[in-house]
This record gives C-alpha cells, structure tokens and sequence, in this order.
C-alpha cells in the first residue's frame, strides 16, 4: 500500500513527531479524522442488446443495479 500512494515511513514518522511538539502550541489534534468520497454526478450506464428471429432490441439503461433489476424482472414477465 505504501508504494502505491509513495510514501516513505520515516518521512512520516518525522513528520508526525515534528506535529506533536508544534501541538501543543497550537491546541489538541483531532482526535478522529473521516475520509469521504466524492459522489459521482453520473449515474452508470448499462446496454443490452437482444437479438430473435423478429429483430433487434437495444436498452440503454442509465440507473442504479436495483433500478434495472426490477425493470428486468418486470420485463421477464411481460414475455415469459
């Protein structure tokens, strides 16, 4: 994990060291720290293509995984 983001342990190490002595000048350190993920503005996108003897169809579906299974099983329905 340290070599895909770069980091050098000792590089770290002093750099926490050198926090803690400029901590207690500054005030307390955090005790928790949370890393939240940006949320994509795309929703992801899904193409299904069936062919028969009667033709072609193509469903491009723009949703969630839970959207488009429910829209399957309702299709499923409909032809079974």
């Amino acid at each position: 994990m340290a070599r895909v983001f770069r980091l050098e342990f000792n590089h770290l190490k002093r750099v926490a060291q050198s926090d803690r002595r400029t901590a207690g000048k500054a005030g307390a350190l955090p005790a928790f720290v949370e890393l939240i993920a940006p949320q994509t503005a795309v929703a992801p996108t899904c193409i299904i293509e069936l062919e028969g003897r009667r033709g072609t169809m193509r469903i491009e579906w723009k949703g969630t995984t839970t959207d488009l299974a429910t829209f399957s099983r309702g299709l499923w329905e409909m032809i079974a």
